[in-house]
């Protein structure tokens, strides 16, 4: 079946090696940090050594929701995060090679962010999310796997994908 990428068929995609794809992650993380911290930056106490901070849970649920809009907006619409497309990697559906869309981003991102949220061995599950892509011969993790996508290597940055078909 064509993947309407350059016209190549799904198999014959390249798949991103897992150094690009957690170069990407690692660049696309401290991207959401700094407006991430800026929520933060209210609620820390200064006056008291060490240094604590209080935050509210609305805090917390605005801190995760920027990483979740980041990922979900630029995935749907462009295939790609800052990361991804620094390092010339692209989300694409594994039954046609097309385009994410929503539906399926969202999935993708929401993923690792439930696993993060388990008390306790939440960062654990966040990392093992993305870990399975090591052993995977498709080199998906679990938040590919459970949206129906795979990470390939662009073989042009600037060529641009058709849109999804609707839904």
């Amino acid at each position: 079946m064509s993947s309407g990428y350059l016209d190549l068929p799904v198999e014959s995609l390249p798949l991103a090696s897992i150094g690009q794809r957690a170069i990407a992650r690692i660049l696309d993380t401290v991207l959401m940090a700094v407006p991430s911290a800026l929520l933060l930056v209210p609620y820390l106490d200064t006056s008291t050594e060490p240094v604590s901070i209080d935050v509210p849970f609305w805090v917390t649920i605005a801190v995760v929701a920027v990483f979740a809009v980041y990922e979900v907006v630029c995935v749907a619409l462009w295939s790609q995060t800052l990361g991804k497309r620094l390092f010339r990697v692209r989300v694409v559906r594994i039954d046609d090679g097309q385009r994410t869309g929503w539906s399926k981003a969202a999935i993708r991102a929401l993923v690792p962010l439930a696993a993060s949220a388990v008390p306790y061995v939440g960062p654990f599950l966040w990392i093992g999310t993305y870990l399975v892509a090591v052993v995977d011969a498709r080199r998906q993790g679990l938040h590919d796997k459970a949206a129906g996508t795979i990470v390939i290597h662009a073989l042009r940055a600037e060529t641009p994908l058709p849109p999804p078909p609707p839904h």
